[in-house]
């Protein structure tokens, strides 16, 4: 009985903490997140929704957007350059190298990005 009551405790508690986390994503945020779901493709969406997952240093929410603009902006440089930053950020410096590497390596990388990224890599 005192195990059932301990693991229903658990439960309970692990349900406030991620509603407690849940609720702290800001409502716009939210608005957009739904916007996404029905409109994946969208670039603006997409941009804005990375935007704010970043500004809110929330960088494991902003890497499926950036990869998505990545997929849908294949000739934006830039996009992987964020990419390698927010994996960093996370540390997941495999990840970020990997990004890193292919903006230097991307053909429509400007020379102020490729410095950016050889930057990182260094």
């Amino acid at each position: 009985m005192r195990l059932m009551v301990c693991g229903a405790l658990a439960i309970l508690a692990l349900f406030m903490i991620a509603s407690t986390a849940h609720a702290s994503v800001s409502a716009e945020r939210k608005n957009l997140y739904q916007s996404l779901l029905r409109q994946p493709n969208d670039l603006g969406l997409n941009q804005q929704y990375a935007n704010l997952c970043i500004s809110e240093n929330d960088y494991e929410a902003a890497i499926p957007a950036l990869e998505r603009l990545a997929m849908l902006q294949p000739s934006n440089a830039l996009i992987r350059l964020r990419l390698g930053q927010m994996f960093r950020a996370l540390g997941s410096e495999v990840m970020a190298q990997k990004y890193f590497t292919e903006t230097m390596n991307h053909p429509h990388a400007s020379m102020e990005v490729r410095a950016k990224a050889k930057g990182y890599l260094q």
